[in-house]
């Protein structure tokens, strides 16, 4: 993943997603202060794709960014080897 904000900050998130209705963690500390947070960038490689309920960005143990399906779904269908960029509601597909 990596936090953009005033100081942006890559970290891998290592896991087990390899789940089906249960919740998981990914924790990723960082040195420096990210300062204005603004976006997460999820990024995954391989050919498996997921299907996420909901992804939840904590700093100091706040919530500051939730990201949920679009109204139209269900779930946040993370597919293959590629890149999202969550700054809003609405997932990107990287470019």
């Amino acid at each position: 993943v990596t936090i953009k904000g005033k100081a942006p900050v890559e970290k891998e998130c290592s896991a087990d997603f390899n789940v089906v209705d249960q919740d998981v963690t990914c924790s990723v500390q960082t040195e420096n202060a990210i300062e204005d947070y603004k976006c997460l960038l999820w990024r995954t490689d391989g050919n498996d794709g997921m299907d996420l309920s909901k992804i939840k960005v904590i700093a100091d143990q706040t919530v500051i960014h939730l990201i949920e399906p679009p109204q139209d779904a269900t779930v946040i269908a993370i597919t293959g080897a590629n890149s999202y960029v969550f700054c809003d509601q609405q997932p990107r597909q990287r470019e």
